[in-house]
């Protein structure tokens, strides 16, 4: 209706199939917000406005007569919403059967009225979507340090310098500067040497300046 009346160019350009998807899932999805309220309804022992909430779920999940009336639209032959039928005739012989059930119920036990329709106080709430807000990076903090605080950069290369000398004298039999794989590393109980002395050396460098 929104698209006939204030605009009718752009509305020749759209497909009408895609218009006839809008449509169905914008009445199924009214159709099933009411059936679950109804369900919410009948177990708060709300059992006259569930009637009416399950009577108003069965009547937005019919096929409407009008293109302006309520109720989904007629779906074509052609169209892929056919794969839906099947499970569409299921849902409304069950909400059929169901409404039937409980205005039994209602008759011989409870003796609730039924209302027209939905009360205004307990009909569904729509939801208000806030306004977007732009993500942001905030870039004030420092990012994490690779490093452990209050180590500078002169004790930190000081081992790296001892490496490089000694791969240099073994150039002959070393692969280069790469570092081991963890599985060399784990097996080759030099290396681990290495690493434990350098760490104590750290260690202590950093006694001193202390």
């Amino acid at each position: 209706t929104t698209f006939r009346s204030k605009s009718p160019v752009h509305m020749s350009r759209i497909d009408p199939a895609f218009l006839t998807l809008i449509t169905f899932l914008i009445n199924i999805q009214h159709s099933l917000g009411l059936y679950f309220l109804g369900r919410s309804l009948w177990l708060n022992s709300e059992y006259g406005v569930a009637i009416a909430a399950i009577s108003e779920a069965t009547v937005a999940a019919r096929t409407r007569t009008t293109p302006t009336g309520r109720g989904l639209p007629e779906i074509e032959s052609t169209s892929p919403l056919q794969s839906l039928l099947p499970e569409l005739s299921n849902y409304r012989k069950h909400m059929a059967s169901l409404l039937q059930s409980w205005e039994k119920d209602n008759m011989l036990v409870y003796f609730n009225k039924v209302p027209p329709s939905v009360p205004a106080d307990k009909a569904l709430k729509p939801i208000r979507l806030k306004k977007i807000e732009e993500y942001c990076l905030d870039m004030t903090k420092d990012p994490l340090p690779f490093s452990l605080p209050g180590v500078c950069d002169q004790q930190i290369s000081s081992p790296t310098k001892l490496e490089n000398k000694s791969n240099g004298s073994n150039a002959g039999s070393s692969k280069g500067t790469d570092p081991p794989s963890y599985d060399e590393a784990m097996t080759n109980s030099s290396f681990q040497e290495q690493v434990d002395n350098d760490l104590a050396r750290d260690l202590q460098l950093k006694l001193n300046s202390e």
